[in-house]
């Protein structure tokens, strides 16, 4: 599989059988990636209008297969939401020929239990780390790779010189600083298989699109 950027919280994740792109952005982030995909994923609620042409739209949790694709979406609690109230998020466990992609969105890092048996033994985790009460902050997600074994992890939701944001986000690099990972490369796209998977984790940044 292969996962392209396109700043905020939007990435591209394709193969030869279907394309998946996940929470493309719109309104003060700029315009929507203009890209045709067969699944349209949103990790929380939205109203936006979507520009992609699309077969299948999912933003509520629930399993699904199409075609090749297992998507695991599960209920979380959003980043910005109190412990009591019913989760509005949606953390997306993507598995293909044997690799899995962990994309959470802008959720709470505590996670319960039982989420973390449902997506225990994942390969890549995409992250965001912008933080100032957008999404999690450098500390919060460095501790929330830390409860999985990733061997490769995507920081997404920075600040890239590109993408307009709301707020102010910090840079990829206060980050990188944070997990000890200063010497992380730096791709246009990146394509996972079997073979990248490994003990040791590595940090990738992508170009955004």
């Amino acid at each position: 599989m292969e996962i392209t950027y396109y700043g905020a919280n939007c990435i591209k994740i394709a193969s030869k059988e279907v394309t998946i792109l996940i929470d493309p952005v719109t309104g003060e982030y700029g315009p929507n990636p203009k890209v045709k995909a067969d699944v349209l994923l949103y990790s929380q609620p939205t109203k936006k209008d979507i520009a992609s042409k699309i077969d299948f739209l999912i933003d509520n949790p629930g399993e699904y297969e199409i075609k090749s694709v297992m998507i695991d979406a599960i209920a979380a609690r959003l980043h910005t939401q109190k412990q009591e109230e019913a989760p509005k998020g949606v953390i997306y466990n993507i598995s293909h020929k044997d690799i899995r992609i962990l994309v959470p969105g802008n959720i709470h890092p505590n996670i319960a239990d039982d989420q973390l048996d449902r997506i225990d033994g994942i390969d890549a985790l995409v992250v965001p780390v912008g933080g100032r009460g957008l999404t999690m902050d450098k500390e919060a997600a460095a501790d929330f790779i830390r409860q999985f074994d990733p061997s490769l992890v995507i920081p997404i939701h920075y600040d890239d010189g590109k993408t307009k944001y709301p707020m102010p986000q910090d840079k990829v690099d206060s980050f990188l600083q944070e997990v000890g990972a200063i010497d992380a490369s730096h791709d246009k796209s990146i394509k996972i298989s079997t073979r990248d998977v490994s003990e040791d984790v590595k940090f990738v940044v992508l170009d955004t699109i």
